[in-house]
């Protein structure tokens, strides 16, 4: 008897998230990388599905956690027609406002404030950079011909 309820209690809930997604609503969207590199230009992503009508302002923010008491950094973008309500913000992160620390795990709110929602998500912020050097035997390749490469990867 017991299973039984729960299993109705677990239907039930599956149910009701299910109709509050399915009211007609747009639904906004934010989509980021789930790491931010301190001093390097990220690209946010904002948009507005099964919007109609005019123009939306999106103010993307990263905002200092946990306490959310500083703006690091901010951009706008305003979310059209003509682009399918959806658009690029570009953001860099200062690294003034951070320790210094490699061991020392730091986060930052990535927010999108649309007129009428707040989307908000926690991202883990990193100061290092990569690069990929790729040596390779001939300095020029035809489609058919074969070589050897050797590549390296460093963090900086």
């Amino acid at each position: 008897m017991m299973s039984r309820t729960l299993l109705w209690l677990m239907a039930s809930l599956a149910f009701a998230s299910l109709t509050s997604l399915a009211d007609g609503a747009p639904l906004k969207v934010m989509s980021a990388p789930n790491l931010l590199r301190v001093g390097t230009a990220e690209n946010i992503f904002v948009e507005c599905q099964d919007c109609t009508g005019g123009n939306i302002p999106v103010q993307i923010n990263v905002v200092n956690h946990p306490a959310k008491s500083t703006t690091l950094t901010s951009t706008s973008v305003t979310l059209t027609s003509e682009r399918n309500f959806q658009e690029l913000g570009q953001i860099t992160i200062p690294a003034d406002s951070f320790s210094k620390d490699p061991t020392m795990k730091q986060y930052v709110y990535l927010q999108a404030q649309f007129p009428d929602h707040l989307l908000e998500k926690v991202v883990l912020v990193s100061f290092q950079s990569g690069y990929i050097f790729i040596q390779t035997d001939k300095t020029l390749y035809t489609p058919n011909s074969k070589g050897q490469f050797n590549t390296e990867l460093h963090n900086c």
